[in-house]
């Protein structure tokens, strides 16, 4: 069982709201939702009981404890004064090609450290849960750590699309020659320059980010194009011979 945060809640049979609840009322739905399972999959109920699904509870259950006590503070009931070093914020940031490649990530806090892959097309703000170990090599548990996506300087992101705004120049404009450009996972693409209005868009499909859990399947692309105007006698020139011919 891969125990990402997602998958922990749908396991606890917790509702879609879970986590914006105040602290108080996460601590109480999840007590009365892990008793009743517990339970049910208890070793001891012979109609029932499960081992595994049982000791996956124990588990599923210590990490949702984990993660109302990191709670940031978004939440009227959070206490600012919680120990900080037994209920660590972990997060890993990661540029945006390493989301569209997935990559591999080492976090040090303190006296512990632990080692995450981060899949590829994992989404911005999207937690993953890391086991951790301190510096003899001893478990210290399994916590949530929540991925910060860095702002890429020429894609924009939204969801598994993405966006980019090409700078061409009138003639490109008026001639609407291909543009080549390079992809996150280095793929040359070209994009034709199609402008019959000032905000034009073309959609170029499949070439967007991976989609998470879902290999092979990929968002869009979707461009948007920046004109800019003659600013030189050259310039204007080469329009010229575009309108000679």
């Amino acid at each position: 069982m891969d125990l990402d945060l997602d998958t922990c809640i749908s396991y606890m049979k917790l509702g879609p709201t879970f986590l914006k609840l105040k602290i108080n009322e996460q601590q109480e739905e999840l007590e009365d939702k892990y008793l009743f399972l517990c339970k049910k999959h208890h070793p001891d109920n012979k109609v029932s009981g499960n081992v595994e699904e049982f000791n996956k509870l124990q588990s599923v259950y210590e990490i949702l404890k984990v993660c109302i006590n990191m709670n940031d503070g978004t939440n009227s009931n959070s206490n600012s004064n919680s120990n900080s070093n037994s209920n660590p914020n972990f997060f890993v940031r990661c540029t945006l090609y390493e989301l569209y490649t997935g990559c591999h990530k080492t976090i040090k806090y303190v006296n512990c450290a632990g080692h995450i892959q981060i899949p590829s097309g994992t989404l911005d703000g999207q937690t993953l849960i890391i086991s951790m170990y301190s510096g003899s090599g001893q478990p210290m548990g399994n916590y949530p750590i929540r991925v910060l996506q860095i702002n890429d300087t020429l894609f924009k992101r939204d969801g598994s699309n993405l966006f980019l705004t090409l700078n061409i120049n009138l003639k490109q404009a008026l001639v609407g020659e291909p543009v080549k450009i390079s992809l996150l996972g280095q793929r040359l693409v070209q994009v034709p320059v199609q402008i019959a209005a000032s905000d034009q868009k073309h959609v170029v499909e499949d070439c967007g980010m991976p989609i998470l859990g879902m290999d092979g399947d990929f968002g869009d692309l979707i461009v948007s194009y920046r004109v800019t105007f003659p600013m030189s006698i050259e310039e204007l020139h080469d329009l010229q011979d575009i309108d000679a011919n």
